[in-house]
C-alpha cells in the first residue's frame, strides 16, 4: 500500500536497518523514495533523511561497521510524515561540557 491510500487516523510504518557505510545512504535514500508519495516538499523529506543518515554514518558507531535504521510514519489526514534515523551511539556516555555548565552562574 502506498502512503496516502488510506484515510485512517492511525499512521502507517515502515522500517529498515542498513549497514553503516556510505554507500548504503545511497540505498536508504532509494528506499525512501519509493515510500512516498508524489508531493511538494517530498524532495525536502529525501534531503533531510538522507543528511540524518549520514551523521548516523559519520558521526556514531554505526560507521564503525555498525548499523542506522530508518523508520517512516505516514499519516495520510492530516498529511503528516515523520522521519526518524537511529544510530549505535558513540563511543562513551553523554557528558556535559564545562564550558556549558558555566551559564548556569550566569547573572
Amino acid at each position: 500500500m502506498q502512503p496516502g491510500a488510506g484515510h485512517s487516523a492511525t499512521p502507517l510504518r515502515w522500517r529498515r536497518v542498513f549497514p553503516g557505510h556510505e554507500q548504503e545512504l545511497r540505498n536508504a535514500r532509494y528506499w525512501l523514495a519509493g515510500l512516498l508519495p508524489d508531493y511538494p516538499a517530498r524532495a525536502d523529506v529525501l534531503t533531510v533523511a538522507t543528511e540524518l543518515a549520514a551523521n548516523a554514518v559519520r558521526h556514531s558507531a554505526s560507521g564503525w561497521d555498525g548499523y542506522f535504521a530508518v523508520e517512516v510514519s505516514w499519516l495520510a489526514r492530516p498529511a503528516t510524515i515523520r522521519i526518524a534515523v537511529a544510530d549505535g551511539g558513540g563511543p562513551a556516555s553523554p557528558a556535559a561540557l564545562a564550558a556549558l555548565s558555566t551559564l548556569d552562574r550566569a547573572p
